[in-house]
């Protein structure tokens, strides 16, 4: 018997060792899911919102903003770009008005332009009433409006 009391020592022992090892085990791998849920809740995310890149082809341009072509857009760009104030520093002047040519274009709900650009919805709607103000006034000269003796003349 006193074998079997100098084995019970040990074998306490050896589960202590075993019980230790195992915790440490289960702390190590919680430890390490942590670290993985940081690291994708800080990782920078991969989507960018359409910009100059996106609308790299006449079709893109077409379809989003109506206009024929790429060199089209970035006249009228330029055209109106320089009375833009700024409404926000997340998105840059050219993401600001191709928001307000598909809102035009496609009648796209603010949130959805939202979602798109990574924006608030509130943000969308103070960007699209800014700027249309100021395309009117800087692209009201191009828009060409008959007298009502043209219009009379035309109608059958």
């Amino acid at each position: 018997m006193a074998r079997d009391e100098g084995n019970e020592p040990d074998e306490i022992r050896t589960k202590i060792i075993r019980d230790a090892k195992f915790q440490a085990d289960t702390e190590l791998k919680d430890l390490e899911c942590q670290t993985t849920e940081l690291e994708y809740m800080f990782q920078k995310s991969t989507y960018w919102a359409p910009d100059k890149d996106f609308f790299n082809s006449d079709e893109k341009v077409c379809f989003s903003t109506c206009l024929p072509s790429l060199e089209v857009l970035m006249v009228v760009f330029d055209h109106v770009a320089s009375h833009v104030k700024r409404q926000t520093q997340s998105i840059n002047r050219f993401q600001e008005f191709i928001i307000v040519l598909m809102k035009l274009r496609l009648n796209v709900p603010l949130q959805d332009l939202a979602y798109c650009f990574v924006v608030l919805i509130s943000t969308i709607s103070r960007i699209f009433f800014h700027l249309i103000v100021v395309m009117d006034k800087r692209l009201f000269p191009f828009v060409y409006w008959p007298d009502r003796y043209q219009l009379c003349k035309t109608m059958p």
